[in-house]
């Protein structure tokens, strides 16, 4: 029997992978696996966020309680160097290293380094006779697991990888606490329930569920375009509604404070309408509470949207990414033009459904009319909605890392190891701030006060403006977040009222149009 410690750096305690990993040898084998989450912030040009030295020896303490024999880390390009010293860590104490998740499987020759196998494919399939193997002193050149002097890229090639094809028969991600652990700073400590709310946000009570995997799009800067070239459409793959209703009737059991769900797939509507018609009808029965989804608009409809509004769908996240055409197309590699994204959003607000929409900024390849573009859709877009901006961080293995690497830019932006998402190093290139400050606070300004800034921008007035707008913007931001975390009844009430109003200015501006056309 070997004992399985899997280790997770989610900056919450959600880690869907290794819950995952942990259900499939707890309840199928006489192996044993085990659960940690270190959760930190993502790092920044100043601040790596690393493990505490107290977390560190109290990691090393917990192997030798445990009997661990195997170590699991999963980790994105960001966590990599929390990752390898860990590994170094584990390692010293004589146990061996198993590396996994996006970066491993995108960069598994660096990550070899420090593990003894890295897996470059799914593992849910393979990882119990890795065990055995392990366990018997077997051959651990197995499907997936690459070792330390194979080519990674022979191996890709070869086949010997798993992908999950068949997601119905991955057991439930495992959410049962006595064999979790978490790092508190201080030390490692068993968590508690009051423990996995306090580290995740709405206090836990938005419970995640994936019911796919895969993206339709091939963005050039999206993990999945890496995905998409390697693995082709058998990377796309989808759960029955049986098996994701079943997973949700489960989990409300377990814990009974969940209030709504996150479903977390890329695109949720993607698929077929016997599916979607499936899903609301089961939904509504037996679980009947709000959620929340992505969405791409090309495969959103009226019909689905107001089944699925009708289900309980409060708000949806969509890529916005960039109003220019030229960046969509010609960098992006992201075919969606601005008619569509516009119609679906005047459908989310006839449905009430409250919205996100990402932005990209802070590329070196944008030009002013680039980002002017982007403002020009935000200021038609249906009120109220949200806005992200993020940092275009070039990920490697993507094609808009090796473009950049090329072009000689892949300097002038966020760094995936040290700063994604948000750019920090102070010689990089930055969206000019009076347009991003524009963006951020473009859902709480009046449209035609936007408008006025987007076409004076480099006015005296408006660069004295605009970061007072983001402070304003910031405060607001504050209270929504307090919200998430502290009192999800708060921001539950908000989306409700946002709904409300969604639903009454439509109305609104319906009767406005066909009041002027009558005439």
């Amino acid at each position: 029997m070997a004992n399985l410690l899997l280790v997770c750096f989610d900056n919450q305690a959600y880690g869907p992978n290794i819950r995952v990993l942990a259900a499939v040898v707890n309840r199928t084998t006489a192996h044993r696996a085990y659960q940690l989450f270190f959760h930190k912030p993502s790092p920044t040009y100043h601040q790596p966020f690393g493990e505490t030295p107290a977390e560190l020896n109290d990691f090393t303490r917990l192997l030798d309680e445990l009997d661990i024999d195997v170590v699991g880390l999963t980790l994105m390009t960001h966590e990599y160097d929390r990752a390898v010293k860990l590994a170094d860590t584990a390692r010293r104490a004589g146990r061996h290293v198993l590396m996994g998740g996006i970066h491993p499987t995108v960069r598994p020759r660096e990550c070899l380094q420090h593990a003894d196998a890295v897996c470059i494919a799914d593992a849910e399939g393979v990882i119990v006779d890795y065990l055995d193997a392990f366990d018997s002193d077997g051959d651990l050149r197995l499907p997936s697991f690459v070792l330390p002097g194979e080519d990674p890229e022979a191996v890709r090639a070869s086949g010997r990888i798993f992908l999950q094809q068949d997601l119905n028969a991955v057991p439930f991600p495992e959410y049962e606490l006595d064999r979790v652990f978490y790092g508190a700073g201080d030390g490692v400590l068993q968590m508690s329930w009051k423990d996995y709310r306090r580290l995740n946000s709405w206090e836990g009570g938005y419970y995640r569920l994936l019911s796919s995997r895969g993206c339709l799009y091939h963005c050039s800067y999206c993990m999945n375009n890496f995905f998409w070239r390697h693995y082709g459409e058998c990377y796309l793959r989808r759960r029955s509604v049986e098996n994701c209703i079943g997973e949700l009737v489960a989990a409300r059991k377990l814990m009974p404070f969940i209030r709504g769900i996150n479903i977390q797939d890329d695109s949720f509507f993607m698929g077929s309408d016997e599916w979607i018609d499936e899903f609301v009808t089961r939904y509504k029965a037996e679980v009947g509470l709000p959620f929340v989804c992505r969405l791409i608009p090309a495969y959103t409809t009226e019909d689905r949207l107001a089944k699925l509004a009708d289900a309980g769908l409060i708000h949806v996240e969509v890529g916005l990414q960039t109003g220019s055409r030229r960046m969509a197309h010609d960098v992006y590699q992201r075919f969606q033009e601005n008619e569509n994204f516009l119609e679906v959003d005047e459908l989310l607000t006839k449905y009430g459904v409250t919205k996100t929409y990402d932005t990209l900024v802070d590329n070196a390849y944008e030009t002013v009319e680039d980002i002017l573009a982007t403002i020009d859709v935000i200021s038609v877009l249906q009120r109220p909605f949200y806005i992200g901006a993020y940092s275009l961080t070039p990920f490697p293995g993507t094609d808009y890392y090796e473009r950049a690497r090329a072009d000689g830019k892949l300097e002038l932006m966020a760094d995936a190891y040290n700063s994604p998402l948000y750019a920090t190093d102070p010689q990089g290139y930055y969206t000019p701030k009076t347009l991003r400050y524009l963006i951020e606070s473009s859902p709480y300004l009046p449209r035609r006060l936007l408008v006025y800034c987007r076409d004076h921008w480099r006015g005296n007035l408006v660069t004295w403006l605009a970061p007072r707008l983001l402070k304003w913007r910031n405060l607001i931001a504050n209270v929504i977040n307090w919200g998430r975390n502290k009192a999800p009844w708060f921001l539950q009430l908000a989306l409700k009222l946002n709904s409300v109003w969604s639903k009454l200015r439509y109305r609104m501006i319906r009767n406005k149009q066909t009041t002027v056309e009558a005439k």
